[in-house]
């Protein structure tokens, strides 16, 4: 049984340490790879998305499109629902 050495660090099977270092390697390689693949376009898409979540209006028509809108099969409804939250937007 692996014992704690600190409240946040576990003893692991050494076996499997260079594993997991070659993921974290891997893991950022492909982070660094995408964001220089990104066009002006995307990076502006990714900042008008990430200020959606800093407005509470925003939030709250963004909820209620993924989570009512998108699940009602009924055309009619579905433009009710997005008239109300764009009238709250």
């Amino acid at each position: 049984m692996p014992t704690s050495r600190s409240a946040h660090t576990f003893e692991t099977d050494p076996k499997i340490d260079p594993t997991a270092k070659t993921s974290v390697a891997q893991a950022r390689n492909l982070i660094h790879t995408s964001d220089t693949l990104r066009s002006r376009s995307d990076r502006a898409n990714r900042k008008r998305f990430a200020r959606l979540f800093k407005d509470p209006d925003a939030i709250e028509v963004t909820i209620t499109l993924t989570d009512e809108v998108m699940r009602i099969h009924s055309t009619r409804q579905a433009v009710t629902i997005f008239s109300r939250a764009a009238k709250k937007a």
